[in-house]
């Protein structure tokens, strides 16, 4: 099990292929393993790297809600490339991860070779809706477990699309 010490945390990550790197960020409470088929199509040209973001699949799980920020996942992926010995990359992430990817080259143009952010949010002008809801969804998946935090997501037209697909959909459950 690859686990690399990036910016204070351990993050666990996959890595295929040679030639330039090119590094894939999930979205939110996804793993590494949904880059499975892009990694798979690229590693005959790439060095191709997927990883857990922090809180996620099998990398390190912060207990503090302030070990939680934009500002740090995107500490996390320098961390990860500078662990990897990996000067310059395509940098490339689906959702929460796409605004890692999209911010981490806005921050450090030096470091990415291209970005790639896919299906990136737009953000929200009402943050306490957001951290209310968010707030909602940790206090139901404490009290009533993942079952019911699945049900109140299902609720979300695009989660529960996502959901339905066969490819997406079991794998999240």
């Amino acid at each position: 099990m690859p686990k690399i010490a990036a910016n204070g945390i351990e993050l666990y990550y996959e890595e295929r292929g040679n030639g330039p790197a090119m590094v894939w960020a999930h979205g939110l409470g996804q793993s590494w393993e949904d880059w499975n088929e892009v990694m798979d199509h690229f590693q005959d040209r790439y060095r191709v790297i997927a990883y857990d973001a922090r809180g996620h699949g099998a990398s390190e799980l912060p207990m503090v809600a302030e070990a939680y920020s934009q500002d740090l996942m995107v500490q996390d992926l320098g961390g990860l490339l500078d662990a990897l010995a990996i000067d310059k990359a395509i940098v490339g992430g689906h959702s929460m991860g796409a605004n890692v990817a999209l911010n981490f080259a806005l921050a450090h143009p030096d470091r990415t070779l291209a970005a790639i952010p896919v299906a990136i949010g737009s953000g929200s002008s009402d943050a306490e809706k957001w951290k209310q809801y968010y707030e909602k969804l940790a206090q139901l998946l404490e009290s009533q477990g993942v079952a019911a935090y699945l049900e109140e997501l299902n609720s979300i037209p695009a989660w529960l699309a996502a959901m339905e697909h066969p490819g997406i959909g079991e794998r999240v459950r």
